[in-house]
């Protein structure tokens, strides 16, 4: 089986970046294909045999993801993103977790954040379900390419940065895989780390308010509005939200479910 890295970015000059994300592995040891979101007079060129890159003049990141699968060539696909860093000889536990699990559809490994801790609390689970995969980041996700290409899923382009609901990508991802009978496997291994702040951590951030109400309206119906109250108070409770901005947030949450609605209308 072959192992093929795909790996989202935007704007690049050239492959440098690369150097920090293999600063512990050799780039030449792996197939890497680069999806560039870019305009038309600022295209990336490969300067590697290794590294395939498709110019893409789309927005937003699942886009990027959905264009990286329907090109990939390896049998085994690793989401990338370009600011993270990998293990060394991270490929080993990823081909020898889909060696001991060939039932499994997905993979998902874990991360570490730059202090070198856990990037979060992972559940205790070996094959996830509807809860435990709300723990899982895009870029530890690694899949069979051939079974996802025959399930016909792909990332809602609605959901996740550059997007009209700017976070949860991967999660509607793998719920939609869940829907779809596909099994994913929860390898208890670190592949990579990633800076402690990234786009998703802030519960009190208006953008995520907004995205993860739409979620919540997606999967939970009118019952949004109680869990939208549930998430916020677990956001004063984390010291993330303060108290004295409890409406605004609720107000903020519901413009978040009333735009899902409307897109729900359009469709």
């Amino acid at each position: 089986m072959i192992l093929e890295i795909l790996v989202s970015t935007m704007n690049k000059k050239d492959t440098s970046f690369l150097n920090r994300m293999f600063i512990n592995n050799t780039i030449n040891d792996y197939s890497i294909l680069i999806i560039n979101q870019t305009t038309e007079d600022n295209l990336l060129e490969s300067e590697l045999k290794n590294v395939r890159i498709i110019n893409s003049f789309e927005k937003g990141l699942s886009r990027s993801r959905n264009l990286g699968i329907r090109h990939a060539i390896g049998d085994i696909c690793l989401i990338a993103d370009d600011d993270i860093i990998y293990k060394c000889g991270f490929e080993k536990d990823i081909m020898m977790a889909f060696n001991n699990h060939p039932q499994a559809d997905f993979i998902t490994f874990q991360m570490e954040d730059d202090s070198g801790r856990l990037f979060k609390a992972y559940p205790n689970v070996e094959w996830h379900n509807k809860k435990s995969i709300i723990t899982v980041n895009s870029v530890v996700i690694a899949f069979r390419r051939e079974n996802i290409l025959k399930s016909g899923i792909s990332f809602n382009p609605h959901f996740g940065l550059g997007a009209q609901f700017p976070t949860g990508d991967e999660y509607v991802y793998l719920r939609d895989a869940l829907n779809h009978k596909l099994r994913i496997y929860f390898c208890k291994k670190v592949i990579l780390s990633h800076d402690f702040f990234s786009s998703g951590r802030s519960l009190g951030k208006e953008s995520l308010i907004f995205a993860r109400s739409a979620i919540l309206r997606k999967y939970s119906g009118k019952l949004a509005y109680l869990k939208l109250i549930k998430y916020l108070l677990h956001g004063v409770f984390r010291n993330e939200i303060e108290i004295k901005t409890l409406i605004s947030k609720f107000k903020i949450g519901v413009k978040g479910i009333s735009s899902y609605e409307q897109l729900l209308k359009q469709e």
